[in-house]
């Protein structure tokens, strides 16, 4: 009985919404375009990896690093260092710079009550670069927990 319970429980979690937003005034780093297409990538990865869609959400990284990974290599370092991105329910883009060809991007993310703090990078892909799934025109380089954080955490 315990255990139909639990499949019920995430059964029903795995129906609530992604919500997401940007913070405008923040985002003045980097033009509306880019800032819809990272969004786009973030989010379309973020529903990716609910769903533990690993394949789909590792379309969503850069043609270069998609050559020098794995799926499963993809899958481990997710369950291993970002177990919460499983859980998402709520992403916020907080500010964004851009750095020669890359965008970086201040995440919040809250994951089963808890906020974490990330910087997404990503890069411009042309459409021969991405794959189907990915139709955003960007690719995730990394995302990276803040140090402080990090700290902080037992995760």
């Amino acid at each position: 009985m315990r255990r139909n319970v639990i499949v019920c429980a995430i059964m029903a979690l795995s129906l609530i919404p992604l919500q997401y937003s940007m913070a405008a005034p923040s985002l003045a780093g980097c033009s509306q375009t880019v800032n819809k297409g990272a969004l786009a990538a973030i989010v379309g990865q973020s529903k990716a990896l609910g769903r533990k869609d690993f394949g789909s959400a590792f379309a969503y990284a850069t043609s270069d690093f998609r050559k020098n990974s794995s799926v499963a290599i993809f899958t481990q370092v997710i369950k291993m260092g970002f177990p919460y991105l499983l859980t998402a329910s709520n992403i916020e883009l907080t500010d964004c710079q851009r750095m020669n060809q890359f965008y970086y991007y201040q995440v919040s993310l809250n994951s089963q009550g808890s906020t974490f703090s990330l910087t997404y990078v990503l890069a411009p892909q042309s459409k021969t670069q991405s794959l189907k799934t990915n139709k955003t025109g960007f690719g995730i380089v990394a995302a990276m927990r803040n140090q402080a954080e990090i700290e902080d955490s037992p995760i």
